[in-house]
């Protein structure tokens, strides 16, 4: 044998190569790069009500299902039979089973066939994951190398995973997640043991094993039953389910996927960025949604002559803020009445609805308690004279009937008087949106002239039940946000308190002595175009509206008319959720309120001579309570029966009358209500002898904050209007612009004075000598 010197033998160099292959092999597959399981795979988005029930799910942006489910919520019966079906060696092998690659490769080339099977659970994640062609021995050695790859970087339990998430099952659903929600209607983890085996077989051949149809249901079920006998053979303790896995299944499909609360699974959309999961949990409940939506419709139906053809209802749990129901039409597929635009995000005109918000401010900033004496009566804003929706005026009112009753008097006054906030400063802080400024609005914002949606409605009112404490809804049932305290719980209850009082839509009158423990309003907008009713019963605050959403008008759009009924409708079905009906609102036994006695008809402090009295909370040191002046004893002289300069037995004798303002003695008036006014003083009595405590005039008109612009047209435009009211006994009125006297006028009567130019303080003095002022600005043209 010639041996060559200086050279190696063969077979050592072969190993030093092998040696050196191996090393180099090692380094290439410690520095293969991270390749992602999942990069830029779009996720369906599931959406749950608050028991688990598919209200949705959407196509994600490739037109597929696909609904990420992590490993520990698939359960152990379907990791089984699927590693049992498609790859039992998976926890063994590094990504590739040499045996199966060999065994193809002989089918391949012996049998000239394609190259199929020999892939593990790895390499079919592979090939979903890059997508690949593996039926080609060049794309089955990309899909094996790409297999190492993943095997390098992920553990098998997150291999797995992802396997289930890709792997096709049938038509266009793609991974478990959205399999069993089509199929079957439940997620991985409520999955039976025959639904599962039927969901391990699929991936193998989805075309033909779709169980949407019945070709792919018998052939899926007969994959399945022999999957079942391989899988009792490993498993003998399954043989007990035999029973099962010979009932047919219900099977869905894409078309029956569940399309429920529409307008909600629409706000979610829109609402929030879906989790990677991309399963919403909501806070909706199904059985309240299709319940409250039947009441909506058998209502629209019933009043369908009267034109009403659209309603909504929005209903929030106060302590969460969760929405429980949102219908935001009566139809979502009627085209006819805009279905599918939703009421609850919509902005519309809320009439009265807000109006115990100005109350609730004027109890905070001490204006009024409940029995606070309002006056119901013509008022004028400068050429504004506003009146009620009944084109009536009711005189004196408590607080809590000028409230429940709707007048817009009253919250017209106390919304005048309100600063740091007004109304407009509140909303704004509240959060509704998109108002203008405030001087686009004036006092019109009280009566209506804003606009706010459902969910805004609902916000506020649960400030109410929340103590004051402003949140926004929200719907994944648990709330972080702390919020923003807007007004104090003593006003918060008081409010709710007076709303209790406002009798139910099949009621006449309201009972002072009673709550109805249902604290709600209604409002109708301006032209007939909205009706509202919104309130609180125990932890829950319910809207409702009834209008058109081309924004016209019908005469039967009036909240209490048809609003108010709708809305007991769904708190008597509601009944069950309820349960006993408590105060809503604060702990009353944690608020600083005291409850003190009052004179019935004024709200005042009783003095000696009222004669019937009521029980009313107050907010120590807040809460105005003066004595009552509305009944007072006088000096009549006993020979002429008129009113003597001072009282001096046995001469004179004690009376005691009601003293009114002017303007409600004349709706007393007109109302046929006889209310003896006290008579007029002696001859005799000069101003200075006259011992008189009763109340000055007020000046109604002139408007201090509003500048009076007179034209020469000769058609009264050239004149302003003085207006003044005084208690019962006056008889005349005198103006004075300055020092200057002007002219005279009774009470309650308009005295026209034709003003030059200028700034004037304008004085009118009543016949016992009580004065008020005004500020005057009159510019001319």
């Amino acid at each position: 044998m010639i041996r060559l010197y200086g050279k190696r033998p063969f077979s050592s160099r072969l190993v030093i190569a092998a040696v050196f292959s191996a090393l180099a092999g090692s380094v290439l597959y410690a520095w293969i790069p991270d390749p992602g399981l999942y990069p830029e795979l779009s996720q369906s988005t599931a959406i749950f009500d608050s028991r688990d029930r598919l209200i949705r799910l959407t196509l994600n942006s490739e037109d597929a299902y696909r609904l990420f489910v992590p490993i520990e919520e698939i359960p152990k019966d379907m990791i089984d039979a699927t590693l049992l079906y498609e790859d039992r060696f998976f926890y063994r092998h590094p990504g590739v089973n040499p045996c199966s690659i060999v065994r193809a490769l002989c089918n391949s080339i012996i049998l000239k066939g394609r190259l199929t099977g020999a892939s593990t659970i790895t390499m079919q994640t592979a090939r979903m994951r890059f997508s690949l062609k593996t039926t080609t021995i060049p794309g089955k050695i990309i899909q094996i190398l790409r297999a190492l790859q993943l095997e390098r970087h992920y553990s098998k339990e997150r291999i797995l995973e992802a396997y289930f998430n890709l792997a096709p099952y049938g038509r266009n659903i793609e991974g478990i997640g959205a399999a069993g929600l089509i199929y079957f209607g439940k997620r991985p983890m409520d999955l039976s043991f025959p639904e599962a085996l039927s969901l391990a077989v699929i991936p193998q051949n989805p075309s033909a094993r779709c169980p949407s149809d019945k070709s792919g249901y018998i052939r899926m079920d007969e994959a399945r039953q022999a999957l079942f006998q391989r899988y009792v053979a490993v498993n003998p303790s399954y043989a007990k389910d035999s029973g099962l896995m010979s009932l047919p299944l219900a099977c869905g499909s894409p078309e029956t996927i569940p399309f429920k609360a529409p307008h909600f699974a629409d706000y979610v959309l829109a609402s929030q960025s879906v989790a990677p999961s991309g399963a919403v949990k909501t806070s909706l409940d199904l059985d309240l949604q299709d319940g409250i939506q039947a009441i909506l419709s058998r209502h629209v139906k019933r009043r369908n002559n009267d034109g009403i053809k659209n309603a909504a209802a929005l209903l929030i749990d106060t302590r969460t803020m969760s929405i429980l129901s949102m219908a935001g039409s009566v139809d979502f597929f009627n085209s006819a009445i805009s279905g599918q635009v939703n009421a609850a995000t919509a902005k519309r005109s809320p009439g009265s609805a807000l109006k115990p918000f100005v109350y609730a401010l004027a109890l905070d900033q001490g204006l009024i308690h409940p029995m606070t004496l309002l006056k119901d009566t013509p008022l004028r804003y400068g050429a504004y004279t506003p009146e009620n929706f009944d084109g009536t005026f009711q005189g004196p009112l408590s607080a809590t009937q000028a409230l429940i009753r709707s007048r817009n008097v009253p919250a017209l006054t106390l919304a005048g008087r309100l600063e740091d906030p007004d109304f407009y400063g509140f909303l704004k802080m509240a959060g509704i949106s998109k108002m203008k400024d405030r001087d686009f609005y004036g006092l019109s914002l009280v009566l209506g002239g804003g606009e706010v949606s459902m969910i805004e409605m609902s916000e506020l009112y649960a400030m109410l039940a929340n103590g004051g404490v402003m949140k926004g809804v929200q719907f994944s049932g648990e709330s972080s946000f702390s919020g923003i305290r807007l007004l104090s719980p003593e006003a918060c209850y008081l409010v709710l308190d007076m709303l209790m009082k406002n009798p139910s839509p099949d009621q006449e009158f309201a009972d002072e002595d009673k709550n109805s423990m249902v604290a709600w309003k209604t409002g109708t907008s301006w032209g007939f175009r909205d009706a509202w009713a919104a309130g609180v019963i125990n932890d829950l605050a319910l809207v409702v509206w009834v209008g058109d959403f081309t924004g016209a008008g019908n005469p039967s759009f009036v909240g209490r008319n048809t609003a108010g009924p709708i809305f007991f409708d769904i708190l008597s079905f509601l009944r069950d959720r309820t349960g006993a009906l408590q105060h809503p609102g604060p702990d009353i036994n944690e608020l600083n309120l005291e409850e003190v006695t009052v004179c019935a008809v004024s709200g005042g402090l009783p003095n000696c001579y009222t004669p019937k009295t009521v029980k009313t909370w107050f907010i120590p040191g807040v809460s105005p309570i003066t004595v009552s002046t509305i009944h007072r004893a006088i000096a009549i002289d006993v020979k002429t029966g008129l009113r003597a300069c001072c009282s001096g037995p046995p001469y004179t004798r004690d009376e005691v009358f009601e003293f009114w303002p002017s303007d409600i003695s004349k709706i007393f008036h007109e109302a046929g209500i006889y209310r003896p006014e006290p008579p007029a003083f002696m001859e005799d009595c000069d101003l200075e002898d006259r011992d008189e405590k009763g109340m000055s005039p007020q000046i109604i008109s002139p408007d201090s904050a509003v500048t009076y612009i007179l034209r020469n047209d000769g058609a009264g435009g050239d004149r302003v209007p003085l207006e003044a009211t005084a208690e019962n006994g006056v008889k005349t009125l005198y103006w004075f612009a300055d020092n200057a006297y002007i002219g005279q006028s009774r009470p309650s009567d308009i005295f026209l004075w034709e003003a030059d130019a200028g700034r004037f303080q304008i004085r009118a003095v009543d016949d016992n000598g009580r004065v008020a002022i005004k500020t005057l600005t009159v510019m001319r043209e």
